[in-house]
């Protein structure tokens, strides 16, 4: 996996080669040549606190300003959203035309001298390690406070020109707490777990890193530029050589971000969200019950969700081999409006598997929406699934209303007068062959069978949209009885069944659908 320092680059470079249009709201405008026109930097929750391309060539210098550099100088705007640590820094545009050059930033809250709060020359970016001639200034924003930010090239500008981009990011200095579950390397469950912090009003944090079964915490305090970067070590058996330690990234500007890397072959790394809190003036759009379908090609398993006013949400899983758990967690932040994130994550069988969940909850047009991804690891057993489980699952589904008195809930199979068919796919050969199974759902929330031959049974749970039951497989015996287990659910407007059949070496999935 690629780390961010990497993804930086390769944005910029993308950014040196893409003509801007207004379309694109991942980042704000090139700067201005003048004080006056500051272009306004607006960033909403998820876009990137990264300016497009801002060409020097053709730029001048206001009277009032000190002679740096080029004399050719950028301006932008800033009000702050609320108090905290504000760092705004140069990055180079990358193309083969543009060289990286030296630069200067400064900022302003009036179109004075003395009215400059922070400047900087000269920043060994971790990024860049070749070119330490980048700035980073940092200062305490006041909140509703505007601040103007220079930028500059310290050599002279030339016919060759010269681009440069701001990036602007504010640690805020209030309760946060963020969490993110994570996963790097395929089919190890040591490689997968929770990231958990808490930032206190004066900028010092602690949290936990929980890798597997084994909980790692940590406490600091952010450095100027609103990171945090610690490590941990790791106890080798007796005689092996001794394993690298395990180092953790914090971003905590912004929608923040992390990196993990718990081995010698894979980062994680992604956003670290914040966790929102709500109450009577600040209400959030999702609240309720859901039910949702987790599809892994031809592995199945299913999820329900209670989502609080206060945010707070519970839940529980069950996997395609039958594993079920439950699991607490809390609204994040989201990059879209009414919509948020759900992160967790369970250490299953012992330490040697686990489940990684990233679900999202969403309202979209007056209507809610679970989606997102999860990753289940399961060890090897001796005849139930022998081989090892890594799976990854794309969520989907939606909310449960509380059902009504003689109607079918979620109106499953009302198109067809509550007629449809049980459809079994056989996997591996455990049940002898797929088969179907015709059946009427009745207003009463009742399956009804149209043949008894193989003593199908089913019944809805509808106060959780749950479904359980067994039916007799082709296959011989002892193993002719299998179980039935599925969730009935809703997105985009439509309503499914699915679930899975219990088996010998596994289970196979069995939905129904209109005949």
């Amino acid at each position: 996996m690629k780390s961010p320092f990497l993804a930086r680059t390769a944005a910029l470079l993308t950014f040196a080669l893409m003509v801007p249009t207004s379309s694109q709201a991942f980042s704000f405008g090139s700067g201005s040549d003048h004080f006056a026109s500051a272009t306004p930097i607006v960033l909403s929750p998820g876009e990137d606190p990264t300016s497009f391309p801002t060409d020097l060539t053709n730029f001048t210098q206001d009277l009032w300003e000190n002679m740096w550099g080029s004399g050719k100088t950028a301006w932008w705007k800033w009000q702050a959203t609320e108090n905290g640590y504000c760092t705004v820094d140069t990055l180079p545009t990358l193309d083969l035309f543009f060289p990286i050059k030296d630069t200067y930033v400064a900022v302003y809250t009036a179109p004075a001298p003395e009215a400059r709060v922070a400047r900087n020359d000269d920043y060994l970016n971790a990024t860049f390690t070749s070119a330490p001639a980048l700035s980073s200034a940092t200062f305490y924003a006041v909140k509703n406070t505007t601040y103007y930010f220079m930028a500059t090239s310290m050599p002279a500008v030339t016919a060759s020109s010269y681009r440069l981009s701001l990036r602007v990011r504010l640690l805020p200095l209030r309760k946060v707490i963020r969490t993110t579950a994570w996963n790097a390397a395929p089919n190890t469950p040591d490689d997968m777990g929770q990231l958990t912090a808490t930032t206190t009003a004066t900028g010092a944090l602690s949290g936990k890193l929980t890798i597997g079964p084994k909980t790692y915490p940590f406490a600091g305090v952010f450095g100027l530029d609103g990171t945090f970067v610690t490590s941990f070590t790791r106890k080798a058996p007796a005689g092996s050589q001794p394993l690298p330690p395990i180092a953790l990234w914090i971003d905590g500007t912004g929608n923040g971000a992390y990196q993990v890397r718990a081995n010698a072959f894979y980062t994680a790394y992604g956003a670290f969200p914040e966790r929102l809190v709500f109450n009577a003036q600040n209400i959030h759009a999702v609240p309720g019950y859901y039910t949702g379908f987790l599809d892994g090609n031809s592995l199945e398993g299913f999820t329900t969700l209670t989502v609080k006013p206060t945010g707070v949400v519970t839940g529980s899983v069950t996997t395609d081999d039958g594993h079920s758990f439950t699991f607490s967690s809390a609204l994040h932040q989201s990059t879209t409006a009414n919509a948020y994130f759900v992160p967790f994550f369970k250490s299953l069988h012992g330490g040697k598997g686990g489940f990684r969940g990233s679900f999202t909850v969403n309202n979209l047009g007056g209507m809610d929406f679970l989606s997102g991804s999860a990753r289940y690891i399961r060890p090897a057993g001796a005849v139930f699934y022998p081989n090892s489980i890594d799976a990854t699952f794309s969520l989907t589904g939606g909310l449960y209303p509380k059902p009504t008195p003689q109607q079918r809930v979620l109106s499953f199979l009302n198109g067809t007068g509550g007629n449809g068919q049980m459809i079994f796919t056989d996997v591996g050969g455990e049940l002898g062959g797929g088969f179907m199974e015709a059946l009427n759902f009745t207003t009463a929330n009742k399956f009804i069978f149209s043949s008894t031959a193989r003593k199908p049974v089913l019944t809805l749970n509808i106060a959780t949209g749950v479904v359980t039951g067994s039916i007799n497989a082709p296959s011989a015996p002892p193993i002719k009885k299998r179980l039935l287990k599925g969730i009935l659910y809703r997105t985009n407007a439509f309503t499914y069944l699915n679930g899975y059949v219990t088996g010998t070496t596994r289970n196979t999935p069995f939905q129904i659908v209109a005949p």
